[in-house]
């Protein structure tokens, strides 16, 4: 790091790639700060009925969508208090959620809080951590975002998909300066993970040090050098007099014993090159970009070209190399279509899929379907990558896919070609006893992975079990000068679906509708009218989808037909004609024929047409 003649540290500030010089500490003032001519002493206030909250909006108890809040209420204060936010993730739908590309958190708590809110702290560029931003930043208004250089990178790349906030500039911080953002005062510091520049947060409140380590592991020796910062994690923790709470991950701690170091691929990436006859092909995270600088020297020592195939994976190496973390060597980058251009024991490509996602550049080769690249029994693939809980079924059944066109397929049981960025249950503990809290909220993780975590603080770290809160989303810690407890009260959370353009537009509703098409299939009945007559101006049609087959099933829509006229002819009798009361009847007279005759109940869609 750059220093000026009087000492002062130069840093990286703005939009990611500008360089300026700035102070070691930098205080945020917001719009409503100025307005109420609010100034921050930095002094540990205890105001009588001032209180802290930690709140997780996601995560805590289901591993997705990652966002906790720090609200510090005061009505002594401006605005009645502070709120700084850690992450804003997206999470995987459901199985049963037909139709939906991804879930963000609910913030519907934060709506009527939005003065209060003093910015957006980033851990790292995991799609879990920073996938809702583009969503909900324009719901929470001006509010400053930050972040790592690389991750900064990360996401203003993807803001400017997103015309909402395609101008917004994320400003970037580095891993030792201290923000100050209202009554909080935040040291930021690094921990090793699969992505690069994740940072952990010590957050100063006035009740004491809150310690938030999101997504770690400990490597001595990784590929980028960025190790988990263990003496500056010590020295925030005795400076403060000791940590007050300590927000932990908890993804692996049910693995026993501790993770590998990231150099184990080296050694499995010497043996690939080795034994490759023809192409390499390499699925890897897209965000994982130590892995790939790991790809291209090992291809530049090899005599081999690297193509890049995954609009993720393109954008994400880009901004690796408009930033300067990647260091790809000279010429050994080649655009994806001139791979024909090349013999096949000179080329490596590199590619998205390795989440079995429909569309990604792998599950197209896997189908036959990829526009340059057609597979062939001299291929390796190698999936450098496990799967996230509840991909498993399309991660193997695109393996399979993969396995019929001949190519050999290398996976992570089979050799050491991927090392999670999470740590195993000794790391937790570690870092337990590093910070040494007061009191622990295991999160990130399901709810058995909380569990887990807490017995490690209690059993391995001596922490009493009544100090250890097993905190799921929607659930209020609260501290007060006094006391640290869990809340009786619940805050309302959830997920919002984002399906296509649409954020929010699905809901309950619509969704059972999809479910019920996807188990029982549609039935479509038909029904038109003459409206003078108020006769039936032709027999009526049905159309079954999912249901059963109609040629199959003659005896049955016969049968629904005559239904359908016995309901009309009952409604056409009547003084008046209302068609919505018919539409009502024929949905459920018709529903209740067919589950008495198949025990199953499709929808029933009722169209009335007047001629």
């Amino acid at each position: 790091m750059n220093k000026t003649q009087n000492g002062k540290r130069k840093a990286t500030t703005g939009s990611a790639g500008r360089r300026a010089v700035r102070p070691s500490v930098r205080i945020v003032t917001t719009s409503s700060d100025q307005k109420n001519g609010r100034r921050d002493s930095g002094k540990r206030l205890m105001p009588r009925r001032a209180r802290l909250k930690m709140i997780s909006l996601g995560g805590s108890g289901k591993m997705n969508k990652n966002m906790i809040l720090y609200e510090y209420d005061d009505p002594n204060l401006p605005d009645g208090g502070d709120i700084i936010i850690v992450d804003m993730g997206m999470g995987f739908p459901e199985s049963e959620m037909y139709g939906i590309d991804y879930l963000i958190p609910d913030i519907t708590y934060l709506k009527g809080r939005l003065k209060k809110i003093r910015g957006v702290l980033i851990t790292h560029g995991h799609e879990d951590h920073i996938g809702a931003l583009p969503h909900l930043i324009p719901e929470l208004g001006d509010v400053p975002v930050f972040a790592t250089r690389i991750t900064a990178g990360l996401i203003e790349r993807k803001f400017s998909e997103y015309k909402e906030v395609k101008d917004k500039k994320v400003q970037v911080i580095d891993s030792e300066e201290t923000l100050r953002l209202g009554v909080f005062r935040i040291e930021p510091f690094r921990v090793a993970h699969s992505v690069p520049e994740a940072v952990g947060y010590g957050i100063h409140t006035p009740y004491g040090l809150m310690m938030h380590v999101s997504d770690f592991r400990f490597d001595a020796d990784p590929i980028d050098g960025w190790t988990t910062d263990s003496e500056k994690i010590k020295r925030i923790c005795e400076q403060a007099g000791g940590a007050l709470l300590l927000n932990l991950d908890s993804t692996r701690v049910e693995e026993k014993g501790r993770s590998i170091s990231s150099r184990v691929v080296d050694e499995a990436f010497v043996q690939v090159f080795n034994e490759a006859k023809g192409r390499i092909i390499v699925t890897a995270f897209s965000s994982q970009l130590a892995r790939i600088q790991q790809i291209l020297w090992a291809a530049e020592k090899n005599g081999r070209k690297v193509a890049i195939s995954g609009r993720s994976m393109e954008n994400n190496v880009k901004v690796a190399i408009s930033t300067k973390y990647l260091k790809v060597p000279e010429g050994v980058m080649i655009p994806v279509k001139d791979v024909k251009k090349y013999p096949d024991d000179r080329l490596v490509i590199i590619v998205t899929g390795g989440q079995g996602q429909k569309y990604s550049a792998l599950v197209r080769m896997s189908v036959g379907e990829h526009r340059q690249i057609q597979l062939k029994n001299t291929d390796m693939i190698v999936v450098s990558s496990s799967p996230i809980p509840g991909n498993e079924e399309e991660v193997y059944r695109m393996m399979d896919d993969l396995i019929r066109s001949g190519a050999r397929v290398v996976h992570h049981k089979e050799m050491d070609i991927y090392v999670g960025g999470h740590g195993f249950r000794d790391e937790i503990a570690d870092m337990i006893k590093l910070v040494n809290p007061k009191y622990h909220v295991p999160a990130h993780g399901d709810l058995h992975m909380l569990v887990a975590n807490k017995d490690v603080a209690v059993r391995d770290c001596g922490m009493s079990p009544d100090n250890v809160f097993i905190v799921e989303d929607g659930q209020v810690v609260e501290i007060t000068e006094n006391d640290v407890r869990v809340s009786s009260r619940r805050i309302p959370v959830g997920s919002v679906m984002v399906d296509g353009n649409g954020v929010g537009d699905i809901g309950n509703i619509v969704l059972r509708d999809r479910q019920a098409m996807a188990s029982d299939g549609i039935f479509v009945v038909i029904v038109t009218i003459n409206k003078k007559k108020i006769e039936l101006a032709s027999s009526p049609d049905i159309i079954s989808r999912g249901f059963v087959y109609m040629r199959d099933s003659e005896k049955l829509i016969f049968g629904a037909r005559a239904e359908i006229k016995r309901i009309f002819t009952n409604h056409a009798n009547r003084d008046s004609f209302d068609q919505q009361n018919l539409k009502e009847e024929l949905k459920q007279r018709i529903g209740d024929y067919l589950y008495k005759n198949t025990k199953r109940r499709p929808m029933v869609v009722p169209v009335v047409i007047e001629v």
